[in-house]
């Protein structure tokens, strides 16, 4: 397995393919199995990185505090490790505010910027829904909340569906090895984090994606009309999981932001 080291911190990554790098950075609560569908139409032309942020699937799983910043640092571990010099990030959630932060830290890094259901987390509704978290998983654990929290973020029809529930499924296996304490650091994280758009320039390409029944897609649409030059697109029937619930028009929508990058280098 290849792993990228953090300081103590251990994170699990996977690439496949060949050409340019793709750097994709998944959501609360999943882990770097969101993106196989990413994964799979992508690495025919591009090389794919995905990785498990700490505290999911194969990486550490740190007790303790720890800040977005630190977050952002696991995954330019990972860019050095595997050797990513110039690259296309595409975060969802969580993954999004990381990519964020990993541009304004390591801007000759970022080629362009894919930013799905995410939105400011500077407004009060941001941070109640991190609060709501932090004391759900905090009072119900992971077992009883996780799989609550998981269904929750996607539409009602993908989790009535055979494949919605097969899928929703095979998440639910790590539920046993996440550690609540880590889980709730995120969030903590998340509401302590000082959102960069609106006071730093953002010059590279950017597209903004969110679902049409994602809580966060007033603050991507919010967020976009502050990043000059951002294309938003709303996905019809998704939720926060829009890469893994329409994953043709998804892919279809990033593939031409990604022609639109390479045509202009």
């Amino acid at each position: 397995m290849p792993w990228a080291n953090n300081g103590k911190v251990k994170i699990y990554y996977e690439t496949s393919g060949l050409g340019p790098d793709l750097l994709l950075v998944h959501a609360n609560p999943f882990d770097h199995r969101l993106w196989m569908y990413q994964v799979s139409k992508f690495s025919t032309s591009y090389r794919t990185t995905s990785m498990d942020l700490r505290g999911y699937g194969h990486s550490d799983k740190p007790g303790g505090d720890f800040t977005l910043r630190d977050m952002s640092d696991d995954v330019f571990s990972v860019c050095k490790t595997a050797g990513i010099t110039k690259t296309i990030v595409m975060g969802i959630s969580v993954g999004g505010i990381i990519a964020r932060q990993l541009y304004v830290d390591h801007g000759d890094l970022v080629r362009a910027l894919i930013l799905v259901g995410t939105g400011s987390y500077s407004n009060p509704n941001s941070k109640q829904f991190a609060d709501k978290n932090i004391e759900r998983y905090g009072n119900e654990g992971v077992l009883t909340y996780y799989p609550v929290h998981l269904k929750s973020l996607l539409s009602e029809q993908f989790v009535k569906s055979d494949l919605g529930k097969y899928l929703i499924s095979q998440f639910l296996k790590i539920a046993p090895n996440l550690n609540v304490q880590t889980i709730m650091q995120i969030y903590q994280a998340i509401k302590e984090w000082k959102d960069p758009v609106g006071s730093q320039d953002f010059t590279v390409p950017t597209l903004v994606i969110a679902g049409e029944f994602d809580n966060a897609l007033n603050g991507s649409i919010e967020m976009s009309e502050k990043i000059p030059g951002s294309r938003h697109i709303q996905v019809a029937g998704a939720g926060h999981g829009c890469c893994l619930e329409q994953p043709a028009f998804f892919n279809h929508v990033v593939e031409e932001f990604l022609d639109i990058v390479k045509s202009s280098n």
